[in-house]
């Protein structure tokens, strides 16, 4: 399960399209910040480690989740770190001195959602730019896209309205529902638009630096991914190797990728560069149960990003589906 919280924000200063177009990168370490503050019943400046309360404690859970045997299961080996269960999209300039953006939450962390509410009001305390950039938090709703609905749960005027709305949950169902729906066309065309800085590597080289992109590349990533996030955060395993090879193989025979205006970017974090965005173009051969299983793959990563860096806002896509 997960659920998309869409904030609209007042700029407090000059926000220059480099903040802007590094506009995730800055709120992932500010997120990090209040929601420890907004987590923690003691000093926030404590150890964690030691903390007795650390297995109920959302910042923990988030950011330090309790490593689980993996009982010699491929995709969940060679771990260098655990993924995390939040994702931020990229900022939409709404006018001059406001900006409109979603956090995106999978999992269990949904269970402390008044905690979350409150972390995302805490970005107001920090700063960015060396201070001379501030948000003051002016709305925050819950959005179910699939079901197109939305749930205020806090503004300006009024304060904290509601919170814990069922509703506003996308679970695995309403994903595979979609899925199956789109799936129905013979023959159609997935359009993948890379809404932020994207980086596929396979056997260590850039799908993207070499224009050889595959669907493959893409079942890969979101396969393993979905697992690890529903490993640790939901308490199962979505793939085994298995299925994946299975739909690595389908995608391979029965679709054609096209490549429209690919562009690198200048975005680096953490010696990791060569990022791009752009359009691909999926057509689809045929139809059937291999393509609902990617359809409903892929409507998950569009919610929760692939590639790598998705914890700083990387990774995240559009689709489009057209009938051919």
């Amino acid at each position: 399960m997960l659920k998309n919280y869409r904030i609209t924000c007042k700029i407090l200063g000059y926000a220059s399209p480099k903040f802007i177009h590094r506009f995730t990168i800055y709120l992932r370490g500010a997120f990090g910040y209040t929601l420890k503050s907004s987590s923690c019943r003691f000093s926030p400046n404590a150890s964690c480690l030691k903390c007795k309360l650390k297995s109920s404690c959302p910042f923990m859970l988030i950011f330090k989740p309790p490593r689980k045997l993996f009982h010699g299961r491929f995709l969940m080996q060679k771990i260098k770190y655990v993924p995390r269960p939040y994702v931020f999209t990229p900022a939409l300039k709404i006018n001059t001195d406001k900006l409109c953006f979603y956090l995106r939450i999978y999992g269990g962390i949904l269970h402390f959602e008044p905690i979350v509410i409150k972390a995302i009001k805490g970005l107001e305390e920090r700063s960015f730019l060396n201070g001379s950039i501030k948000l003051k938090v002016e709305k925050i709703e819950a959005v179910n896209e699939l079901k197109n609905l939305s749930f205020t749960l806090f503004t300006d005027e009024k304060g904290f309205i509601e919170s814990l709305v069922e509703k506003a949950v996308i679970l695995s169902e309403d994903i595979k529902s979609w899925a199956k729906e789109h799936a129905r066309f013979p023959n159609f065309q997935l359009q993948v638009n890379l809404a932020s800085p994207t980086k596929i590597l396979r056997d260590g080289k850039n799908i993207f630096e070499t224009k050889d992109v595959r669907l493959s590349d893409f079942v890969r990533y979101l396969a393993r991914r979905r697992s690890l996030l529903s490993y640790f955060y939901l308490g199962k395993i979505f793939y085994d190797v298995k299925d994946v090879r299975k739909l690595m193989k389908w995608s391979d025979e029965n679709t054609v990728a096209t490549i429209q205006d690919l562009k690198k970017t200048c975005i680096s974090i953490k010696r990791s560069a060569k990022f791009y965005i752009g359009k691909i173009l999926f057509n689809f051969k045929n139809a059937g149960t291999e393509a609902e299983e990617i359809l409903d793959l892929m409507k998950f990563g569009e919610y929760m990003g692939v590639g790598e860096m998705t914890a700083f806002g990387m990774g995240q896509y559009n689709l489009k589906i057209v009938e051919r």
